[in-house]
């Protein structure tokens, strides 16, 4: 147990709620001082995420109680920033997982029918700031073509409820950018593959951004059907 100079030890005292920002109640109380485990017995029957936190208890009448931070075995959604073409493959990027107890990224397609990851998977990233993957295997012209992310931590079954959506549509251009310029006019006339599963029903229009390196991205344009 930590030192404390103001009394004897009493307890481990586990807090646990289904909420981070609770109320947390009093899971158990540990009364001896080597015991540095606890498992949760049936915590995962109802499929709820669990947050906890522990306070080591004194004997100490007035004095300041001291917590540990808040624990989860929640895996939250990790998140696919963005699908680019590159020489013949596909680089995926994504934002690291919140949780820090990921050990690394299960890629994988997602179905064309259900959305749902396939199995198995494309690859296995590990660890948890490793975000970027190329893909070199999968065919870039293929419409259908979609990603999912699966954080997984140490557990040997990964939970598929923090799977991403499906990947945004990859940009791929009909003919050389440079092409599309025409310097005189000062005009631009971008023109890319369409993809139709599973962005049909997952999202009703395009923006064209002007990005700006250091400066403000300007919506230019909205394609309300994309598809075409």
């Amino acid at each position: 147990a930590p030192v404390n100079g103001c009394g004897p030890f009493l307890s481990w005292d586990i807090y646990a709620s289904t909420s981070e920002t609770g109320p947390f109640n009093l899971l158990t109380s540990i009364n001896n001082t080597a015991t540095l485990s606890f498992t949760h017995s049936n915590a995962l029957v109802s499929g709820a995420s669990w947050y906890y936190y522990m306070q080591p208890v004194y004997d100490c009448p007035g004095e300041a109680v001291n917590i540990s931070p808040i624990a989860s075995n929640n895996i939250p959604t990790t998140f696919i920033d963005g699908l680019q073409i590159n020489g013949g493959g596909v680089e995926i990027n994504w934002t690291a997982n919140s949780n820090g107890a990921v050990q690394g990224y299960f890629i994988t397609y997602a179905d064309p029918s259900s959305g749902a990851p396939v199995s198995p998977y494309l690859a296995d990233v590990s660890g948890l700031n490793t975000t970027s993957f190329f893909d070199a295997v999968s065919n870039v012209n293929d419409p259908n073509l979609s990603y999912m992310l699966i954080a997984y931590d140490g557990c040997p079954t990964p939970n598929l409820s923090n799977a991403s959506e499906p990947g945004f549509p990859l940009m791929q251009w009909v003919s050389d950018p440079a092409n599309m310029v025409d310097r005189c006019d000062q005009i631009i006339t971008p023109e890319w593959v369409p993809f139709v599963y599973p962005y049909a029903s997952d999202y009703g229009f395009f923006q064209v951004v002007e990005a700006v390196v250091n400066g403000t991205d300007t919506t230019r344009d909205t394609i309300f059907n994309p598809f075409t």
